[in-house]
């Protein structure tokens, strides 16, 4: 669980102008997402440890709950 993600959006440590910035927490979070359905990417693609070892991701307000769990059908 991490909490007070809110501060993704303020500065000095947010980005004001890229919500989806990498380098602030709920940009890394998002990043995530779409590793959760790697297994159907249509093209060539190595699986990061994150792709294969995050099971679910839930977003609440100003909270991100990861399940860790193998990632596989």
């Amino acid at each position: 669980m991490v909490e007070d993600v809110e501060t993704s959006y303020w500065p000095p440590n947010g980005n004001l102008t890229d919500r989806n910035d990498p380098q602030t927490s709920m940009g890394f979070f998002k990043s995530l997402v779409d590793g959760l359905n790697y297994e159907e990417f249509r093209n060539v693609y190595e699986p990061t440890y994150f792709d294969r070892n995050i099971m679910s991701i839930f977003f609440y307000h100003n909270l991100v709950i990861i399940k860790k769990s193998k990632n596989q059908r």
